[in-house]
């Protein structure tokens, strides 16, 4: 039986991925520093590990004392809300330290028992945050810098046999969620229906000017360009009146099953 790590399984999308984890033949260790809020009566197998990931320094020894992990999924996460220039250096620090330094570690402490297997999947849970200029500076600078880490060991221990991905689920109805003030909320929800991300693509031409000479080519690249124009009009109008929803953890993995990203955990 595989064996899933799933941090800040305590509540939210951790939990609700533990469980599933749980439904799909897995041993599951549940990370968490505080179990308080966590119902174990749907996930009565799950391996509870309380383990507060700022103590970067042990996360090898808590590793070396779990045994053998199959699938790693970085989940755990801490948000602050003050002003950009109020953050103190405690909450960039912690915030630095669960987000980007704890998976960063956890990742390490790992990949000698996966290499040696040639086999493990690896799941951070980023947030689109990372591509929007997030209300909460170092919460999406922290999401941001953990894609390009993920990016990273990808291509480090692609060829191990050892599978790196994430995923970036958007505003989800969990405690983190909850705990923001209203005028915070309003400001994610902004931020992330903030209208289409439209970009050029950028073919390779060795000669351009030559190549707008050939017979046709100005033709078809106008009419192509006239295309991508209306497909973009459009989309702008389609998502203009588009009412902003709160997804549940539930959606975020279920989502993640239905798009085939459920391979990246379990395969």
């Amino acid at each position: 039986m595989p064996t899933a790590l799933v941090t800040g399984a305590g509540r939210g999308i951790g939990r609700a991925a533990a469980c599933a984890f749980l439904d799909a033949g897995h041993r599951v260790l549940a990370l968490d520093k505080d179990f308080s809020q966590f119902d174990l009566a749907p996930c009565v197998e799950l391996t509870a590990v309380r383990f507060d990931l700022r103590e970067l320094a042990a996360i090898p020894h808590l590793i070396a004392s779990l045994g053998a992990i199959d699938v790693l999924v970085n989940n755990a996460g801490v948000l602050y809300c003050p002003p950009h220039d109020a953050f103190s250096e405690d909450q960039k620090r912690e915030i630095l330290a669960v987000n980007l330094e704890a998976p960063v570690a956890l990742i390490e402490a790992l990949v000698p028992q996966m290499r040696a297997r040639r086999r493990g999947r690896i799941v951070n849970v980023g947030s689109v945050s990372a591509f929007t200029g997030h209300p909460d500076l170092w919460y999406g600078a922290s999401k941001a810098a953990l894609l390009n880490v993920t990016k990273s060991y990808a291509s480090y221990l692609g060829r191990d046999g050892i599978l790196v991905n994430a995923v970036a689920p958007g505003p989800t109805l969990t405690g983190m969620y909850e705990q923001l003030p209203q005028s915070r909320k309003d400001g994610v929800m902004r931020s992330v229906y903030s209208g289409p991300c439209l970009r050029a693509r950028r073919g390779r031409r060795r000669d351009p000017v030559a190549r707008q000479r050939e017979p046709g080519v100005r033709q078809r690249h106008d009419a192509r360009r006239k295309q991508r124009l209306v497909s973009a009009l459009s989309m702008v109008e389609r998502t203009r009146n588009m009412q902003p929803t709160l997804a549940t953890p539930g959606d975020v993995v279920s989502t993640a099953r239905g798009r085939n990203r459920w391979a990246y955990f379990t395969r």
